[in-house]
């Protein structure tokens, strides 16, 4: 299948891996961003909250809760170890309207993938939000997603949810670092319709809405933030009302607002 014939991969939500899930809400929430209670994952002792954009993507604070044994899940001990190694940025999402088809196209380009897992979430209301997804064999990778239940359920369009105090309308950029910036590109393009460019040294994809840079470590303190990690998850930017810098002491990763005109 050509790739302009692949089922299409949009950029979905981001999940960022907090210690304590009511000290992460209360710490965004003092940034000017509106943060909802998301619910918990049956099976299993993780629950979430989220921030929703206006432009249909959004930031899932994840959590172990406390007092409950452990489970076998592995999604937990990624959890558990991110916490622990103070990597706030976890993983991405890309949304897929066709998994299987999309898996299977990945595979025919040499990208194996994990079979489909069902995931779901009870929210404070009751209601039920239910999805599949898969993860590509390498780790740097974003895993998929597609909605079984209806994504209302899994993302608010409520406008009291979307809107944010600090003007934020939804994500612009995930910025990732990456020692080979070559290799770790050449894994990206194995993901239908993905294709980079070049921008002063670093590869640029575009998911949708949200651009992916990966660049190589700037300085000491990149380095070392990377570590032995092939890639690392690094910073977001958000598409916003006017430019700022958050506070990045609060949340663990450089976060920024630029404003949408200048885009």
């Amino acid at each position: 299948m050509p790739d302009n014939q692949a089922p299409s991969l949009a950029f979905d939500h981001m999940v960022i891996a907090v210690a304590d899930l009511e000290a992460a809400m209360s710490a965004y929430a003092s940034l000017g961003f509106t943060v909802r209670y998301g619910g918990q994952h049956p099976g299993r002792r993780t629950h979430n909250a989220l921030i929703t954009f206006a432009e249909g993507n959004y930031l899932e604070l994840i959590a172990e809760r406390s007092g409950l044994p452990p489970t076998s899940d592995a999604r937990e001990a990624w959890v558990r170890d991110a916490v622990q190694s103070g990597q706030a940025l976890l993983t991405f999402a890309l949304r897929s309207l066709n998994l299987a088809a999309t898996v299977a196209r990945c595979e025919e380009r040499g990208l194996p993938f994990s079979a489909l897992q069902d995931g779901a979430r009870m929210r404070p209301d009751g209601a039920r939000v239910a999805w599949r997804a898969a993860s590509p064999s390498l780790p740097d990778l974003p895993f998929l997603i597609e909605d079984v239940s209806a994504r209302e359920l899994r993302i608010s369009e409520a406008a009291e949810d979307v809107t944010h105090a600090n003007g934020a309308k939804g994500l612009r950029q995930v910025e990732l670092l990456a020692g080979d910036v070559a290799a770790v590109a050449a894994s990206h393009t194995l993901l239908p319709g993905h294709s980079a460019r070049q921008e002063q040294g670093a590869a640029l994809f575009s998911l949708g809405e949200v651009e992916l840079r990966i660049r190589a470590p700037a300085h000491e303190r990149e380095w070392t933030e990377l570590g032995d990690a092939a890639a690392r998850l690094h910073a977001l930017t958000l598409n916003g009302e006017e430019e700022r810098e958050l506070d990045a002491a609060q949340i663990g990763y450089p976060l920024r607002i630029f404003a949408q005109a200048s885009r």
